[in-house]
This record gives C-alpha cells, structure tokens and sequence, in this order.
C-alpha cells in the first residue's frame, strides 16, 4: 500500500533526540499511513544501536559516508519517498499531541494553493516558537525591525500578545525542520538548493515555490514541539550567527542580484548597528546580552570580509 506520507528526516549526531521523535510519531499518529526515511549525515557513531526498537515498522535508514548538507540530504530522502505528499522533519522535533501530522495533512489539502505548510512548533518551556519569517530582502527586514523595535513598548507589546491568531495564516517562509509539501510542487520549484550548505536551503525552497504561485501557510491547530538547533550549536558553537548571516548574503545576491543584493545586506548592517548604539539599554534590560553579542557577531561578518570582490563575485554566480 501506498503511504498517505512521506516523512523525512536529516541526522547528524543527535541520536537520542532522533529516536525520541520517531518514537513520539509512532505513538500518536493513528490515522495515518506513513513512511520514516532517516537520512544519516554522516555522523560520528553508529545510530543503528538507537533504532533498533523501530525494526519492522515503517523506518527506512541511509547511512551516507559524508556530510553532504542538509539540503542535499532531503533532496536524496524525498528520491526515495513512495508518497506523493512529504514532510520534512527535523530529527529534534517530538509529538505531544494525537494526529497533529495527520489534521495538518487534511487541512493542507483543504487550502489554496499550498506550497510550504508546517504547524505550531513550541518551545520546551510550551511557549509559542517563532518558526515562520519573511523573505529577506530590504523593505521586509526593515519592516520586521520596526516591527521588533515597537515590541518594547508595553502597551503596543501587549496589545499584540492579546490578539487572537488566526488558525490558518499565510505567511513568506516556514523552516524546514517542519515542513509538508506536495512532492510534484516540491520538484517543480528544484527541490533544495545543493549549493546551500545550511540555512539558506530552507529560505530558497519557500521563496521558489512562491514564485511558482503557491502560497506558504502556517497551520496553528497542530501543535509539536522543537527543541531547535541541537546539532548546529554543536557544530558552528558561538559562529551560529556569522552562518545564518553568511546564508542570507548568499541568498539576497543570488536572487535580487549585486544592487537589491546589496541592499538588502546593507539594511541587514544598519540594524545590527542601531541595535548596538541606541538599543542596547533595551536589550539589556531584558536579560538578552545574547542577542546583542549576535549583532556584533553580524558586524564581525559583514564589516570584517563580506565585500571581498572575490568572495561577492562567487556569492552572485552560485
């Protein structure tokens, strides 16, 4: 039998998370037929041993002998997919609901032109994860700044907690730890990038199938939880944010080209910047020296060799 679903997973290193969200998907969704495909990146030990338990069900494991990204990754597991409808799932992410994959999947089914649709995710503590984003580009950064920005007044802050959300809310990007989509729309927009290592993959799959004329949803009637960066803050450590930055650049200049490009990035150095030398008091306030160690991590990235004509050349060409 054909499975209703395909669901992916990309692994690196973080074993007892994998085996806790299969299991969790498993336990809770009754209603559905579904595949698991475990795409291993290559990691540093065996993940067999945590899998076992699984023997005989609907898990089908690739073990590649390097790292090939993210991007590629998935790429290889929907190749394998029997469904005509994917999920891709990050290997941190767990069920705490019954048939939260499952309503999602009828609700896909039910909207306007789908392209890209995750649900709820939540944060450990069950506090609502902020999962969906705009497209990077000038005008949508400054507005999510100004947006940012107006946040730290109370009245505004809590008028805006206050407000009911929609169910069903259109929106530019979802990330692709948990993310469903139609396989002939997902190969029409060219699947993952290949060329994007990490973080860019996810905003390029959203933008190519808006371009496409599907629309991105985010469905808030299922809830899973996401426990979020597990395995790049092992990876790149305190450098996470000088990647994510690094992915955006690449993105904004491969496809608004050198001028929007470079707009866009500038719009990017500017906020960083006013963040540091008029927002800090704000920030420190509310116990958030993270994020202003993140702005001078930006700047780091940007002042110190984003302009390098070779590098600006190789970014616009890929």
């Amino acid at each position: 039998m054909r499975p209703d679903l395909s669901v992916i997973i990309v692994h690196w290193n973080t074993p007892q998370k994998l085996a806790d969200g299969i299991r969790s998907l498993l336990d809770y969704e009754k209603k559905l037929v579904f595949e698991i495909i475990v795409i291993d990146n290559d990691s540093d030990d065996d993940i067999a041993p945590w899998l076992d338990e699984f023997r005989g069900n609907v898990l089908r494991i690739w073990r590649l002998r390097r790292n090939i990204g993210f991007g590629r990754a998935c790429n290889w597991g929907a190749k394998q997919a029997r469904s005509e409808m994917l999920l891709f799932l990050g290997p941190d992410t767990k069920c705490l609901e019954p048939n939260a994959v499952y309503h999602t999947l009828m609700t896909y089914r039910k909207l306007e032109s789908p392209g890209a649709v995750s649900c709820q995710l939540l944060n450990e503590d069950g506090s609502l994860q902020k999962h969906y984003f705009n497209l990077p580009r000038a005008d949508r950064l400054l507005g999510e700044w100004i947006w940012e920005i107006s946040n730290h007044f109370p009245l505004i802050y809590h008028a805006r907690k206050n407000r009911p959300l929609p169910e069903v809310q259109p929106v530019d990007m979802v990330i692709a730890h948990w993310l469903m989509v139609d396989k002939k729309k997902f190969w029409q927009a060219g699947g993952f990038p290949e060329e994007a290592f990490m973080f860019g993959d996810d905003i390029e799959i959203n933008y190519r199938l808006k371009r496409r004329g599907y629309i991105n949803y985010l469905y808030r009637g299922a809830r899973v939880l996401h426990y979020g960066g597990l395995s790049t803050r092992a990876r790149y450590g305190d450098w996470l944010a000088y990647v994510v930055q690094d992915s955006i650049a690449r993105f904004c200049l491969r496809n608004y080209g050198p001028f929007f490009g470079a707009l866009s990035i500038f719009t990017i150095i500017m906020r960083a910047l006013v963040n540091l030398l008029l927002l800090w008091p704000l920030y420190l306030s509310r116990g958030r020296q993270d994020y202003l160690g993140e702005q001078i991590m930006i700047l780091k990235h940007y002042l110190g060799h984003q302009w390098n004509r070779k590098l600006l050349a190789s970014w616009i060409g890929r």
